[in-house]
């Protein structure tokens, strides 16, 4: 927008102040796009104008506002907020505003069901990497990034100079989501450390990331001046999401009290299965047909970590499963929708042997009977009694151990999930008060 008047006459403005502009004419600008002439917002030389703190909301320069101009204070001031889940400003480690773009501010889980080409994200630093020349004479630089949600197809690499070390910190491989900086953005990278925050602006999901059965994102846009990858201050308001997860997982992970989920003290156990002989995981994922058998594992971790997102809504008409909304009809069929659980687990035997295996719809709520998906949809008040009697479940100092039965199947549609997979069938949890 090009305002003619005088640098005199024009108050200093700051990121998210909102200018009212009197007799503003809209006219046709000479330069075209494609076919299309571009279109130019100006004001003439007498045009008066009026700030608003987004502080006070209150004007303070020249002229109350009409009733008209109030009404169009009002619906912007709606707008605004209804879009402001895209329209965020967040302070950077210097401690300069930085205004994000309007697009979509995706989570690690929610990248690779979002149909947007584009996207930022907000992350926390696991690994940061040299710069690097590719053979074409391209440059790159790797980081590896987590927001503590689950990358349900991580990229994990057993040699080389990006080899995965297992577990960084508090972080395992499953939280990792690899991120490539291609040519500018890789020589303009600020300095970065386990632990620091980043902005990524502009990013998408690599092209080949179906051929490698892997889920990762890089930026690679135009060569401008503009910083894509921007570190964000601790205390920026923007990380309050990331920092809740990273608690919970600390608070598991310690086997201690969070500040904001107290363990309850009840016992939580499987209901008793007689004449079930179990085996040893190990035993389990050697087999090489499909089966079901019975194991005794503990919980080590959950998938997704957010446990409000388990529940999902699912379309038994055209198979697909949706994020939980208020909608009883598919949006793609109209057919109507069910709640049903779909989570997965880290399960390990007193032998040391892993596996996941995935819970969901009707064997989710036999797993979950006194809280099935349709009630705790309907009820959203038992969430936080749900989660810690959940939380009591993999508790790391005094682990529990359980009998799940476990189902073994082969799975071959040339998707992420391709290969041996592995879900609880049969299995209770019993929430005991004494």
């Amino acid at each position: 927008m090009d305002v003619r008047l005088s640098e005199d006459y024009l108050p200093k403005f700051d990121i998210d102040d909102i200018v009212l502009m009197r007799n503003a004419i809209v006219q046709s600008f000479s330069a075209r796009i494609g076919d299309k002439p571009r279109t130019q917002y100006v004001s003439d030389r007498t045009s008066p104008y009026v700030i608003f703190s987004k502080d006070s909301g209150d004007g303070v320069e020249q002229n109350e506002l009409s009733d008209a101009e109030q009404e169009i204070l009002q619906a912007f001031k709606a707008w605004r907020s209804a879009t402001k889940e895209y329209t965020k400003t967040l302070i950077s480690s210097s401690g300069e505003p930085v205004l994000l773009t309007r697009r979509p501010l995706l989570t690690t889980d929610e990248i690779i069901s979002n149909k947007s080409r584009y996207f930022n994200y907000i992350g926390m630093v696991v690994g940061c990497f040299d710069k690097v020349q590719t053979p074409k004479g391209s440059y790159t630089r790797t980081l590896k990034l987590t927001d503590f949600t689950t990358n349900p197809h991580p990229y994990i690499r057993d040699e080389g100079a990006f080899a995965d070390e297992g577990t960084v910190g508090i972080v395992s491989p499953d939280l990792i989501l690899q991120c490539t900086l291609w040519d500018n953005h890789a020589h303009n990278c600020p300095e970065l450390q386990y632990g620091d925050y980043v902005l990524l602006d502009n990013c998408n999901r690599n092209s080949n990331s179906f051929e490698r059965k892997c889920l990762e994102i890089s930026i690679r846009t135009s060569n401008d001046r503009k910083q894509y990858v921007v570190k964000v201050a601790k205390h920026d308001s923007c990380l309050a999401p990331l920092l809740k997860r990273k608690a919970l997982l600390e608070a598991r992970l310690e086997g201690a009290k969070s500040p904001e989920i107290e363990v309850l003290q009840h016992g939580i156990r499987t209901r008793d299965i007689h004449d079930k002989q179990t085996i040893p995981v190990r035993e389990l994922i050697e087999m090489e047909t499909e089966g079901m058998e019975y194991v005794r594992a503990a919980i080590v971790q959950y998938k997704p970590l957010d446990i409000k997102s388990w529940l999902r809504d699912y379309c038994r008409k055209c198979k697909r499963t949706f994020k939980s909304t208020i909608a009883e009809q598919c949006e793609v069929c109209e057919g109507l929708l069910k709640p049903v659980y779909q989570a997965g687990f880290v399960l390990e035997d007193k032998e040391g042997s892993k596996l996941v295996a995935w819970v969901f719809d009707e064997a989710a709520d036999r797993l979950f009977n006194e809280y099935p998906a349709q009630r705790l949809k309907n009820d959203a008040s038992l969430w936080p009694e749900f989660e810690k009697y959940m939380i009591l479940g993999h508790h790391q100092k005094n682990r529990p151990y359980f009998t799940f039965g476990i189902k073994k199947y082969y799975y071959s549609l040339g998707t992420f999930t391709e290969g041996w997979n592995y879900c609880i069938v049969n299995s209770e949890l019993i929430f005991e008060d004494d």
